[in-house]
């Protein structure tokens, strides 16, 4: 194994046969930090080499514990970063931005369906393919603009990132957009982060959506298609 700094917030795995522990850092001094530290358990690995599971949160003192955060103030239970509530504030008005702009345009466009659409001389067939056509252009909308502000946070806020594959182009954009929009969720590339919270909303948005295409389609061919009667057998005679 290589070499583990030890942190006041975390448990990790050493390697007793590497220098232990890391005094580059003032706050866990090198005196007796083995014996302050909390073994949990033992074991040897693959190679030979006998590894000890430890608990380093006591290696630091309170004061130290404390100097390491001071960007955070305390109120109760409840600890208030800065710099995140800023990064949280800038999530909540890009989801606000994709939420309003998204819906506006498929209102609009449902909107037109009805009104501008109605004035085109159409057999019913095909105004419920020009229909289904639009509104998925709509939907193609509302995915650009929740890739534009996924772009926005990450490029130019600095609110969050990716992990996974990487995300460097306006089409790995669109491409996590489209997994988010439609839950479809392959797992290959995910958000960290505020952009977590811009991802839901996403999903939310686009459940929303595609739930009020169907509705609205439903509605359209029950006013345009004519049924005609059904067929019904003979009945037997008497």
């Amino acid at each position: 194994m290589g070499r583990v700094t030890p942190t006041p917030t975390a448990a990790s795995a050493i390697n007793l046969s590497r220098p232990f522990p890391d005094v580059s850092d003032p706050r866990f001094p090198i005196s007796s930090a083995a014996k302050r530290c909390k073994v949990k358990s033992t074991r040897r690995n693959r190679a030979g080499l006998f590894v000890v599971t430890a608990d380093f949160r006591a290696l630091a003192p309170r004061s130290a514990r404390a100097r390491s955060r001071p960007d955070t103030a305390t109120f109760g239970y409840w600890q208030v970063h800065p710099i995140r509530s800023v990064s949280l504030l800038f999530s909540l008005i890009l989801a606000v931005i994709a939420i309003v702009s998204s819906s506006w345009i498929h209102l609009a466009v449902m909107r037109w369906v009805s009104v501008g659409m109605a004035k085109i001389p159409l057999e019913p067939f095909n105004r419920v393919m020009m229909a289904v056509l639009i509104l998925f252009f709509a939907h193609f909308a509302g995915i650009v603009v929740f890739a534009g502000m996924f772009g926005v946070g990450h490029q130019l806020l600095s609110i969050g990132g990716f992990s996974g594959e990487s995300v460097d182009t306006v089409l790995d954009y669109f491409y996590f957009s489209v997994v988010s929009y439609t839950s479809l969720g392959l797992g290959d590339i995910f958000p960290t982060d505020h952009l977590r919270l811009l991802t839901g909303v996403e999903a939310l948005t686009g459940l929303l959506l595609i739930a009020w295409s169907g509705a609205y389609l439903f509605a359209m061919m029950n006013r345009l298609w004519d049924w005609p009667p059904c067929a019904e057998p003979d009945k037997p005679k008497k």
